[in-house]
C-alpha cells in the first residue's frame, strides 16, 4: 500500500513540474482585490456587503477583513472616462496605451505624467496656487499597488489548509494614509528584511469625506508568515520583477470607475 502512495506521489510531482515547465515565461493575470463601497456593482449584484474585500476574478467576497502578505509594492497611474473605460499605467512616463484617452491626447505621449495639469502634482500647485478650486479632484491619479497574497478566512473549526490567492490590491487619494502606514512598516519595520516576512492586516472603516461616506482601509501589523507563505510571495515578486504579472485591469484595459466615493469601488 506504501508504495502505491510513494508511486502516485512522485508521478503527482512529475505532473506538478511538467505543467510548471509549460507555463514558464507566460503572463500571470492576478485579480484585483476589491474594497466595496455602497455602489459598487458585486453590492448591486448581492455578491458583496459593503466594506467587503472583494476578488474579481473568483468573485468571492472575504468579508471585512483579511491577512495580506506583500510580495512586491509599485506606484502607478490611473484614470478613468465616461462609459466606464478605465486606464492603467506606470507611474513615470504616459504610454502609447493612453492617447486615447480624452484629457490626455497623443502630444502627450513619452512626457512625464508629473508635467501634466491633470495629474495630482500639478492639479495639486494649480489648487495651491489659486488658479483653479480643487472641485471632485485630478482626472489622473497616482495609485500604490500592492502585488501580494490574501489569506482567505477560514470559517471557524474550519481545520483544512488556508487558501492563498494572488491579488492586485491598490490605494490612491482616500486610501493614501493607508498606504503610508504600509509602506511605513516596509520601510521601516522590515528594513533589512523580505516584504513578505509579516502579514498585514486590513480591516475595512466607514468615513466621511465631506457628503459622501464611503470605506477605507485599516492596517495593523500581523504576525509572522510561514514558510509556505513566504515561498509563495517571493515566487509572485520574482515573476513580477520579470515582467510575467500584470492585473486584470491592466490585461483588458477596463473596469469600474474609482472615484473616491459610495459609487464604485474606493480601493481598487
Amino acid at each position: 500500500m506504501s508504495t502505491d502512495l510513494t508511486t502516485q506521489s512522485e508521478v503527482f510531482k512529475a505532473l506538478q513540474a511538467q505543467q510548471e515547465a509549460e507555463f514558464e515565461g507566460d503572463t500571470f493575470q492576478t485579480p484585483i482585490l476589491k474594497l466595496c463601497q455602497p455602489l459598487t456593482r458585486e453590492v448591486g449584484d448581492d455578491l458583496a456587503e459593503p466594506g467587503d474585500f472583494f476578488n474579481t476574478l473568483t468573485s468571492e467576497s472575504y468579508g471585512n477583513a483579511i491577512e495580506f502578505v506583500v510580495a512586491y509594492y509599485n506606484k502607478g497611474r490611473s484614470a478613468s472616462v465616461k462609459g466606464g473605460r478605465y486606464f492603467v499605467g506606470p507611474h513615470e512616463i504616459i504610454p502609447e496605451s493612453w492617447k486615447d484617452h480624452p484629457d490626455i491626447g497623443e502630444a502627450w505621449v513619452g512626457q512625464p505624467f508629473a508635467d501634466h495639469p491633470e495629474a495630482e502634482e500639478q492639479y495639486k500647485r494649480r489648487v495651491n496656487a489659486g488658479e483653479i478650486e480643487w472641485g471632485s479632484g485630478p482626472k489622473i491619479s497616482t495609485t500604490y499597488n500592492y502585488t501580494g497574497l490574501v489569506l482567505v478566512p477560514q470559517v471557524e473549526g474550519d481545520d483544512s489548509e488556508q487558501e492563498i490567492a494572488p491579488v492586485r490590491f491598490s490605494l490612491q487619494r482616500t486610501g493614501k494614509k493607508a498606504a503610508d502606514k504600509i509602506n511605513t512598516i516596509l520601510r521601516a519595520v522590515l528594513r533589512n528584511k523580505n516584504n513578505w516576512d509579516k502579514v498585514l492586516q486590513f480591516d475595512s472603516v466607514k468615513r466621511d469625506f465631506g457628503s459622501n461616506k464611503a470605506y477605507v482601509v485599516n492596517v495593523k501589523l500581523g504576525r509572522d508568515t510561514t514558510a509556505d507563505e513566504r515561498e509563495q510571495a517571493a515566487e509572485l515578486a520574482l515573476a513580477f520583477m520579470s515582467g510575467n504579472v500584470v492585473s486584470d485591469e491592466e490585461a483588458a484595459e477596463s473596469g469600474p470607475t474609482v472615484a473616491p466615493d459610495s459609487r464604485g469601488g474606493l480601493d481598487v
